[in-house]
């Protein structure tokens, strides 16, 4: 048997092959290549969708509900526009508040599929584990290695947040400026709002790398905890 690091990353890589619905490769060389060319873009892009699957689930709602509430009101006849327009911010602000306090059955297990979680049981079973308690062992080793993984997630959040805190700071000093000098305040908001542009955008792939990080560090958990209960029923 292999020593608890090698079985450990060697599960990673094979998981993360088929997270992104890939394979390793039988030519070692080969397999690194795409791990290092083909994968992260495979992978970075599972933890975006899921980030934004919340936002377009919110999207989608709030335009069935405002179109619902324009059908209302235009049966309704003449209504005041403060009436609109606080009708309007309800059905936006409505389905925004349902998927905050959503139940947590609807999302806790978000990204983590029972077949990737066979996965997992498939490929320790096919190892020389026989007792539960070496692979609680070996799980101690694979939440090391999330502890590497995550820690370059935290130095990537100080970066976009400093970036965020600086187009922050640079897009009050142009309106300050703007203010006595007129004539720069076009250009001085568009590079403001390019910058906060950009650090958005930042902040988007670093929380998808996150969420893809935590999608296959649990498929992973879940996997090991289905192998224990295996174990200990035989």
């Amino acid at each position: 048997m292999k020593s608890m690091y090698e079985e450990a990353m060697s599960l990673v890589r094979e998981v993360e092959a088929y997270l992104v619905s890939d394979t390793n490769g039988p030519i070692p060389l080969v397999g690194t290549v795409k791990r290092l060319l083909l994968f992260p873009a495979k992978f970075l892009w599972l933890g975006i969708i899921e980030r934004l699957r919340w936002v377009l689930i919110w999207w989608g709602v709030s335009i069935v509900l405002l179109l619902v509430a324009a059908q209302l009101i235009q049966s309704m006849g003449t209504v005041q526009p403060e009436f609109v327009r606080g009708v309007g911010l309800v059905m936006l602000i409505a389905p925004m508040f349902l998927l905050f306090f959503a139940v947590p059955s609807t999302y806790v297990s978000t990204g983590v599929s029972k077949k990737s979680v066979d996965f997992v049981v498939s490929h320790l079973n096919s190892k020389d584990f026989t007792r539960g308690k070496q692979i609680e062992l070996f799980m101690k080793t694979v939440e090391l290695l999330e502890d590497r993984a995550r820690s370059r997630i935290t130095t990537a959040k100080w970066i976009v947040g400093s970036g965020w805190a600086v187009s922050i700071y640079a897009l009050s000093k142009t309106i300050d400026i703007g203010m006595s000098r007129p004539e720069h305040l076009s250009s001085g908001l568009s590079f403001a709002f390019g910058v906060l542009f950009c650090s958005g955008i930042a902040y988007l792939i670093v929380a998808g790398y996150e969420a893809a990080i935590a999608r296959l560090f649990r498929t992973i958990k879940f996997g090991c905890y289905d192998s224990i209960a295996n174990l200990e029923s035989e």
